[in-house]
């Protein structure tokens, strides 16, 4: 699942802007009955809650490469 549809779930499940980023950063975890809800209405996987910067890291479709990329000549 995507950063943005994690984000999008927690606000739409009624956390505050601040209370989301505190979630989102692992600084705070949902209560049981909030990660049900999440997961019932949004999908979203409880695993995500052990170790939430691990579970984003894993699954970010933006990794980039830092080897460049060369033409054949």
């Amino acid at each position: 699942m995507k950063r943005k549809e994690i984000q999008t779930a927690l606000l739409k499940n009624g956390y505050s802007y601040d209370s989301m980023k505190s979630l989102m950063c692992g600084r705070a975890k949902p209560s049981m009955t909030r990660a049900i809800e999440l997961n019932q209405k949004f999908n979203v996987p409880f695993e995500v809650w052990i170790d939430i910067k691990s579970y984003l890291q894993e699954n970010d479709t933006k990794k980039h490469s830092t080897t460049p990329i060369q033409r054949a000549s």
